[in-house]
């Protein structure tokens, strides 16, 4: 549903939507965020030490504006759906991945979350619909999608750049 949002708003064809969402494969991931451990998830994860009674938040995304963290405040039942380095190629850096933390406060020592995750089998490679020599002149090399995740979970004190791996 979110898949064709994207392409509806971008003018990108009913045609190259169906194609694009046979190509990708979809992955459902426990992930947790653990004090004095090792951290499954792709997120920062930052631990307050003092009680902090008022603040419960432990969700935050990072502006793309100024750089400030926005809390996210949600029902244990919420979801969020952020974009990824892969939305970013696809878009022409249009759409740019979030940057996200977890914060563990109090007597917290782990939490928990469901991810659903999309990737594609193949190489992704930016549509013509969303190039042009003017204003949005190509960005990015096509990508083997599977061999970028694979280098990305291969090292996780290193995060791949996008723009270093493929960018123009």
């Amino acid at each position: 549903m979110v898949t064709r949002m994207i392409f509806d708003n971008y003018g990108v064809g009913k045609h190259n939507c169906d194609s694009h969402i046979e190509s990708m494969e979809y992955v459902v991931k426990f992930t947790r965020y653990m004090l004095g451990g090792s951290n499954s998830g792709g997120a920062e994860l930052q631990i307050k030490e003092e009680e902090e009674e008022e603040e419960e938040e432990e969700y935050y995304i990072k502006s793309k504006q100024d750089g400030d963290w926005i809390t996210f405040h949600g029902s244990p039942s919420s979801f969020i759906i952020m974009a990824s380095d892969a939305l970013q190629l696809w878009s022409n850096d249009r759409i740019k991945p979030c940057t996200h933390r977890v914060v563990l406060r109090g007597n917290k020592v782990m939490r928990y979350c469901l991810l659903l995750l999309t990737y594609s089998k193949g190489t992704l490679s930016v549509p013509e619909e969303l190039m042009d020599e003017e204003e949005h002149p190509l960005r990015f090399k096509p990508l083997n999608h599977p061999h970028y995740v694979a280098l990305q979970f291969s090292d996780r004190s290193t995060r791949l750049c996008l723009k270093t791996f493929c960018g123009l």
